[in-house]
């Protein structure tokens, strides 16, 4: 799997970076640099936290690792962003690209040829996603689609532009850094965001928040399989929209 942009950066903790981990990242052809970290120290999990379901859909905690992995993330934008990098793939260390069947590597090169064609058009490309709270998205290509609000970070390209307003917003005297990292670029106006589809890039574990709400609920489903069934709701939901109002149209003009 060749990227096409500069750099490909790898986060990952000092007690998980070795051989077996790194074997995950060798599907690509490039390069890929390892940036690790130390980590919180005993850290309070917001899976342990006590909240309700309405906070979690909110996505409005944060607790000492989402706050340090949100610093780690700005800090490879930035130096990056210093070094001159034009575009750079981020990835957590647990972010894994399950299939490499020929559509899905198809979806990867086409993908990979859009951010190409259309730099300055996109700031931010997600190879995994969860479109909420607007469950939506909006078809540009066959293997690219519009994302209004992507929540996950944890493989997306982001190009210089996109860098830019990143560290413009978070210099901004009233930036509160107790959020999450894909929160975070939900809320930084005019940023834009894209993805491929079908998504490539899926979460080795299901995040502990969603685990959390899970359980209030009572249910046991996967958060890959609840992102690929949300990929396709957020598809359909635009054309029910659309749907609704030319039947409506019709019966009022009728």
């Amino acid at each position: 799997m060749e990227f096409y942009g500069d750099k490909i950066c790898v986060l990952c903790l000092t007690k998980n970076f070795n051989e077996d981990l790194k074997s995950h990242f060798n599907i690509f052809s490039n390069p890929v640099e390892y940036e690790v970290i130390e980590g919180v120290k005993n850290p309070i999990n917001e899976g342990d936290m006590d909240v309700n379901l309405w906070t979690i859909l909110k996505h409005s905690t944060s607790d000492p690792v989402s706050c340090d992995i949100l610093k780690n993330h700005l800090n490879i934008i930035r130096k990056y962003y210093d070094a001159g990098i034009q575009s750079l793939f981020i990835m957590e260390e647990d972010a894994r690209f399950p299939r490499r069947d020929p559509k899905s590597m198809e979806t990867w090169t086409n993908s990979n040829l859009w951010m190409k064609n259309n730099l300055p058009k996109w700031d931010l490309f997600y190879f995994g996603y969860c479109c909420w709270p607007i469950l939506a998205s909006f078809w540009c290509t066959p293997h690219v689609i519009r994302l209004p609000t992507p929540l996950c970070a944890h493989a997306y390209v982001i190009n210089r532009s996109g860098m830019e307003k990143v560290l413009n917003f978070v210099q901004n005297p009233t930036f509160d850094p107790n959020i999450h990292i894909d929160k975070l670029f939900v809320k930084i106006p005019g940023i834009r965001r894209y993805g491929c589809f079908p998504m490539l890039s899926f979460q080795e574990e299901s995040p502990a928040l969603y685990v959390k709400a899970c359980d209030i609920l009572n249910k046991n489903v996967t958060f890959k399989s609840f992102c690929q069934f949300n990929e396709r709701l957020c598809l359909g939901v635009p054309f029910i929209i659309i749907a609704i109002i030319l039947i409506s149209l019709y019966y009022y003009l009728k």
